[in-house]
C-alpha cells in the first residue's frame, strides 16, 4: 500500500516508507503502525490493538475497492464530505478525483475532525448532522435518484 494512503489514513506523513512496511511480517507492519499512532496521539487513548486492527481492515477494504473497482459515470447531485483537520499534504483535490465519474453538481462539505476521528464522539456527532442536513435537502422521489 502507498505511504500516501497511509498519510491519509493517519492525518499525517509517516516517518516510516511503505518499503519499509512492506518488508516486515503483517503482524509486525500492524503493530509497528499501532504503536506509531498511539505514540502520535492519532487514536484516542482507549484504542486497543484489536480495535486498531479492525479499523485497519476497513481501510484496507476501503483501499482495494479504491484500486480495483471501476464504477460507470453518476449523472446525479453528490455531496462529498471531508475531514476539516485531516492533513491533505501532497493529496489532489478531492472535487477533482471524483471528477471523471461525475457528470451532476458536487457539493463538498467540512466537518470538524481527522479521517479516523470523524467516526468517534465527540466528531461522530458533527458528521450526523451535516448527514441528516444533507438528507432533509435530497429529493423524496425515488424517480429522481440514481443507485450507485
Amino acid at each position: 500500500m502507498p505511504s500516501g494512503h497511509l498519510s491519509v489514513l493517519f492525518g499525517r506523513n509517516l516517518d516510516i516508507s511503505s518499503e519499509e512496511l512492506a518488508q516486515l511480517e503483517q503482524d509486525k507492519a500492524l503493530d509497528l503502525l499501532y504503536e506509531y499512532s498511539k505514540n502520535n496521539d492519532i487514536l484516542p487513548p482507549e484504542t486497543g490493538r484489536e480495535q486498531f486492527q479492525c479499523l485497519f481492515n476497513v481501510f484496507r477494504g476501503n483501499f482495494d475497492a479504491e484500486w480495483y473497482y471501476q464504477h460507470p459515470a453518476y449523472s446525479g447531485p453528490i455531496t462529498i464530505i471531508l475531514a476539516k483537520d485531516q492533513n491533505r499534504e501532497g493529496l489532489p483535490d478531492p472535487s477533482l478525483v471524483w471528477e471523471p465519474l461525475l457528470h451532476g453538481p458536487v457539493e463538498t462539505l467540512e466537518t470538524p475532525g481527522t479521517h479516523l476521528s470523524i467516526v468517534v464522539e465527540p466528531d461522530v456527532a458533527d458528521l450526523a448532522a451535516l448527514i441528516s442536513g444533507c438528507l432533509e435537502k435530497k429529493p423524496n422521489d425515488p424517480s429522481q435518484m440514481e443507485t450507485i
